[in-house]
């Protein structure tokens, strides 16, 4: 009798990215952000932007290469892949997102212990919006993928 509770890992493996999407992954985290700023900076300057602009988009955007690229880094399958592999990815996101709910649960203790620090007002800290959180999700889970992949083929 077959156990009607065992997931196939099918779709998992169906959405991964080809291998080749690591190195442009690489490449797009290393690249990204020089580029971002240079386009920023010459935006600024040639088309004569408040300067809120930065602080309205610039953390944002600054993220937006690195998000992109841990994607790419974090979803390319492997040489070899098989479910080994899938499931230390599944179990490295769902590191991540641990990561995340406990990040955003302490904000606000960062927040007021910068203020006491620095003697603000109590507010929470700008983390670079929505892509920050992404960024610090896909971080947290290509570590921790890694991480055990390393420390899985050392006890081969």
């Amino acid at each position: 009798m077959t156990n009607p509770f065992k997931k196939s890992l099918s779709f998992e493996r169906d959405s991964l990215l080809p291998h080749r999407y690591r190195k442009i992954g690489i490449w797009t985290c290393g690249l990204g952000v020089p580029l971002v700023l240079l386009i920023n900076s010459l935006l600024l300057i040639t088309l004569d932007l408040d300067p809120d602009y930065w602080d309205e988009w610039g953390l944002y955007l600054m993220h937006v290469p690195l998000s992109v690229g841990l994607y790419w880094i974090l979803f390319a399958e492997e040489k070899n892949e098989d479910e080994f592999y899938l499931s230390l990815r599944l179990r490295a996101i769902a590191r991540g997102v641990m990561m995340i709910v406990v990040t955003m649960a302490m904000l606000p203790v960062y927040g007021s212990l910068g203020s006491l620090i620095i003697g603000w007002g109590i507010v929470l800290p700008d983390i670079g919006g929505n892509m920050a959180v992404c960024t610090l999700l896909l971080a947290t889970a290509n570590f921790a993928y890694f991480y055990n992949k390393s420390r899985m083929a050392t006890d081969d």
